[in-house]
This record gives structure tokens, C-alpha cells and sequence, in this order.
């Protein structure tokens, strides 16, 4: 094999594990009980899992890019942010 040939090879099979332990992750993110808030941070919201959604009442996937307050109204929650 010549080497940007083995040079591609390995960039490929480290891209293919990447992705697969991003898949994994997901996996365990949607399918626990506790709502999961990643924020940036300016407080917008980066990504949420699904019992995000089941737990606050809201469409936790439109929340993404918006501010945490913006989509949130739980005041508990609002403050926890707040305080971080």
C-alpha cells in the first residue's frame, strides 16, 4: 500500500469509529429517564435529549440554537442556568 493510500485508510477507519461512538452516545442519551441540556456558553441551547422534551413539556428538538431561557420557561431550571 503506498502511503497516502495507508494514510487514507487510517483516517477512514478512525472517521468509521467516530462515528460509531457518536451513535453509542446518542443511544444512551435518548433513551435515559433524565433530561440532558447541552448548553454553549452563551446559554443557546447546543443539544437536548428526548426525555428533555417528556419531562418539560416542550419540542426539545426546535430548541437547538435558541437560548435556554427563550425555550424554557421552568423557573427551577432557569435558575440552575442562571447560577452555572
Amino acid at each position: 500500500m503506498s502511503w497516502p493510500g495507508a494514510v487514507d485508510a487510517i483516517a477512514n477507519a478512525r472517521v468509521a469509529a467516530l462515528g460509531e461512538e457518536r451513535a453509542r452516545l446518542r443511544a444512551v442519551l435518548d433513551n435515559m429517564a433524565e433530561g440532558v441540556v447541552l448548553l454553549s456558553p452563551d446559554g443557546r441551547v447546543q443539544d437536548v435529549n428526548a426525555a428533555t422534551g417528556r419531562l418539560l413539556g416542550t419540542d426539545a428538538a426546535a430548541a437547538k440554537g435558541r437560548l435556554v431561557a427563550e425555550v424554557f420557561r421552568h423557573p427551577p431550571l432557569q435558575d440552575l442556568v442562571r447560577a452555572a
